[in-house]
Order: structure tokens, then C-alpha cells, then sequence
């Protein structure tokens, strides 16, 4: 009571539509023009994936069986991606600035840690030189968006012995902490190329995906993809985008309403009056 004397209701009348996080989407800002919001390569390729369909499938009959443990494998999966990526992003940002401090281990899981190990021998072996890593981009033109693990000029090894050497590249480098390279793989790399080649100017010679938690004897595993290779991957990631328009017409970032401003010492429901 003493509060509401002190301080009176003040009624907030600015509120306006915040864009809240929602990773469906990227936000892109060019210099004085409004933000726009891009749906990511990842929610346009698994938005019209047959195996997207059955994972919810699988997750909705789990959960009605009161079974959580598929979508906690799911959570955790998500977790060991997100810090082998972050890892490798450090990994490779101590290599473009010549830092020798080391990674440890203390920090990570043991699975998460083998990943990082495998991507350290993959290194020491074929030796690229990388010139960024973490990279987003953008198609204005076809309306996606993503985030490139990695570019590197990487001289591909030999598909067989007998092969001639081939020429060190420019290559779009994709990293999976998963057991196999699937082929909504192929598509997402070949998606973030053409986007880092409309938004840079510059061409790249083909891609890469390593999967670094295969069951080989390395524990690792590399699918290169050459230019001919990526511009038909492209056509079939937007055949996929074109789908996914139809299925999703009016496709928006979730909003929320929030005041302008807030005031201590008054109560939510008071200031949204």
C-alpha cells in the first residue's frame, strides 16, 4: 500500500512489436535500412525433410507415453554440437592469429573432447589454411540465410591412388558431430556457398562436410563436393525452398508486445494498462 502512495500507477502507452530471439530466423542488418529477418538454410531444410517428419512423429508418440528420453538425447545432441563448434571456432581462430595457447580438456565432455581430438588429427593431415571461420551469409536473391562453420584453401586428397594430385581450393568447410554425413548435408553446404558468393563476390571451388563422430577407424569422415556437385546441390536445396514457401506463405519470426520502457517499483500488469 505505502509502495502505490509513493508511486502512483503509470499507465505506459508507447508498446511497440519486439522482434524476440527466435532461431528459426537470422536478423541481417545492412547499414541505415531496418533489419531483416531471413529464414536459415537449417529450418528450410528440415521444414520439408522426410526424416524431420518422422523425428516429430517419434517425439509426439514418446511424449503422449509419458517418454522423454528421446527428446533428451535430442537436447543433448544439440548441446555437444553447439560446444565442438565452439571449440573448432577457437581452435581456428588461434591458427589465423598465430596463438599458441593451447585447448583443454577440463571443460568438455569426454565425446565432446574425441570430437575436438579427430578434428585436430584431420588438421594435422591435410594442413589447411583457413581464412575465416563462424561466417554468416545471406541470399537476398533466393531469401535464406546460415552460418558457415568454416572457409579454408584445402588441397583435397586423392579419391583414388591412382588418381592425379589435385590443386588446393578455396572450400566452404561444414563440421557435424554426427556418426555419418547425410544428405541434407550436401544441400546445406551448397546453400551457404552460393550465399558467401552473393554477399562476398568471390568464388569458391566446392565444399566440404567432415563428420567427427564416425564409427571408421580415423573417426572421421570427409565428402568433398566439387563446383559441378555444388551447383546441382543448389538446385535441389531450392527446389526444397520453393516447398517450403508453398507449405509456409506468411512465414514470420514469433513477437512479442513489450513497453518501451520499464518503471521499478510498479507491478507488470500496472504499466501494460
Amino acid at each position: 500500500g505505502r509502495i502505490q502512495t509513493l508511486f502512483p500507477k503509470i499507465k505506459m502507452t508507447k508498446i511497440q512489436k519486439r522482434h524476440t530471439e527466435d532461431k528459426r530466423f537470422y536478423c541481417i542488418r545492412e547499414e541505415d535500412k531496418d533489419p531483416m529477418f531471413i529464414p536459415s538454410v537449417t529450418t528450410i531444410i528440415h521444414g520439408v525433410s522426410a526424416n524431420h517428419f518422422l523425428q516429430n512423429f517419434k517425439e509426439e508418440q514418446a511424449e503422449k507415453m509419458g517418454v522423454l528420453g528421446s527428446k533428451l538425447q535430442l537436447f543433448l545432441d544439440a548441446d555437444r554440437g553447439t560446444n565442438v563448434h565452439s571449440a573448432i571456432e577457437q581452435y581456428n581462430l588461434r591458427h589465423i592469429q598465430k596463438e599458441d595457447t593451447p585447448l583443454g580438456w577440463n571443460i568438455y565432455t569426454d565425446q565432446e573432447w574425441k570430437c575436438i581430438n579427430r578434428y585436430h588429427q584431420w588438421f594435422h593431415i591435410r594442413k589447411p589454411r583457413v581464412l575465416s571461420t563462424e561466417y554468416n551469409v545471406y541470399s537476398k536473391e533466393h531469401w535464406f540465410a546460415g552460418q558457415l562453420d568454416s572457409v579454408m584453401e584445402i588441397t583435397p586428397p586423392k579419391a583414388k591412388k591412382s588418381d592425379p594430385d589435385r590443386e588446393a581450393g578455396v572450400y566452404i568447410v561444414d563440421f557435424k558431430t554426427s556418426k555419418d554425413i547425410y544428405e541434407d548435408a550436401h544441400e546445406q553446404v551448397a546453400a551457404y556457398a552460393f550465399a558467401y558468393e552473393e554477399i562476398t563476390g568471390k568464388k569458391v571451388d566446392g565444399a566440404l562436410v567432415l563428420a567427427l563422430r564416425v564409427s571408421t577407424k580415423k573417426g572421421w569422415k570427409e565428402r568433398y563436393f566439387d563446383r559441378a556437385e555444388l551447383e546441382e546441390n543448389f538446385k535441389g536445396f531450392l527446389l526444397r525452398k520453393a516447398y517450403f514457401n508453398w507449405k509456409n506463405p506468411d512465414f514470420q519470426p514469433k513477437r512479442d508486445l513489450f513497453p518501451e520502457e520499464i518503471l521499478p517499483l510498479t507491478s507488470p500488469s500496472d504499466e501494460m494498462e
